[in-house]
């Protein structure tokens, strides 16, 4: 479908959202923060099912740009980075973890989580519905220890196009972290909520709608990036926000990755002038996230409230 205000078809915007429920068969302990197995599940399950070459990496690949798994979760090197960082390929990914905490899962006891596939993944339903269960069945946690309760695949677009808004007003946003929020200043983690400024708040979300005009192909909407700006903020607070410190399991038995961050509570207000633009880009991060390892499921939060003041005339 086209729009005709934006001429942006909508398939170019659209995000496949699957939310699943898994049941134990057994007394199991259930980790701290399990998007990374999470991640390790599904991505095992969808290389087993799609791949043609038993190859042990994506490298040289001749089909690799065509495949499933290539595609979504080892994307080919970019001709045309949008920065420096994407030069390597963008993964087509979110899991949307379970909340933090370490637990003991009880039989036919049920724990939920979410996975987000943008566009380009290469995925059809059905195949993703295979994919969630062989995951959880045979994959997670070495298998045989949960199945599938439930299955939702839904869609959403995340146009960023800003929204036509005939009495401009500041607008406050109340953001709550449930997972960590993991940005970085000269090359080292922010630990202390005083560190995070709007400056940098700000560049998480201009990074984050570089990262999808990159993978959607879309051109790069200056009133968009002029909004995502320090200038274009009245009001920082990160307070309430502290430090939740966590790592996982190398592969090759090294010490472990951190994947420590900020977790809490994050309020913010921006001009009249900027809010149009901000309001979609804070859908676009509720949905994919924001920060560093965003794909395990790190930058999740929740849009506590949104609320308008009048600018004056």
């Amino acid at each position: 479908m086209l729009s005709s205000a934006t001429g942006v078809s909508a398939c170019m915007t659209t995000v496949t959202i699957a939310r699943v429920a898994i049941r134990s068969s057994s007394t199991s302990k259930w980790p701290h923060f399990a998007g990374s197995a999470l991640r390790g599940a599904i991505g095992r399950a969808l290389r087993r099912l799609v791949c043609i070459t038993s190859k042990p990496v994506c490298d040289g690949c001749m089909v690799r740009t065509n495949c499933a798994y290539g595609m979504t979760f080892s994307p080919a090197a970019l001709d045309l980075a949008l920065h420096p960082s994407f030069k390597n390929g963008l993964p087509r990914y979110v899991i949307d973890a379970p909340a933090i905490g370490a637990q003991t899962i009880k039989p036919h006891d049920t724990v939920s989580f979410g996975v987000v596939l943008l566009p380009g993944h290469g995925i059809t339903e059905g195949l993703l519905a295979a994919v969630m269960r062989q995951a959880v069945s045979a994959e997670l946690f070495g298998g045989g220890i949960f199945s599938i309760a439930s299955l939702e695949i839904a869609t959403a677009d995340l146009s960023c196009t800003p929204s036509a808004i005939e009495n401009p007003a500041i607008t406050q946003y109340h953001l709550r972290f449930h997972s960590p929020l993991r940005q970085q200043q000269d090359g080292e983690p922010i630990r202390d909520q005083r560190q995070l400024t709007k400056k940098i708040w700000m560049q998480a979300m201009r990074m984050r709608y570089l990262q999808w005009c990159q993978i959607t192909a879309l051109p790069i909407d200056a009133t968009v990036t002029a909004a995502l700006t320090d200038s274009a903020v009245i009001q920082f607070d990160a307070s309430d926000m502290r430090w939740h410190d966590m790592a996982r399991k190398s592969q090759n038995h090294s010490p472990r990755i951190p994947l420590g961050g900020l977790l809490g509570d994050l309020f913010f207000s921006v001009t009249a002038k900027a809010s149009p633009s901000i309001d979609p880009i804070i859908r676009l991060c509720e949905t994919l996230h924001i920060g560093k390892e965003t794909v395990m499921g790190l930058g999740a939060f929740k849009l506590v409230s949104r609320q308008k003041i009048p600018a004056a005339e």
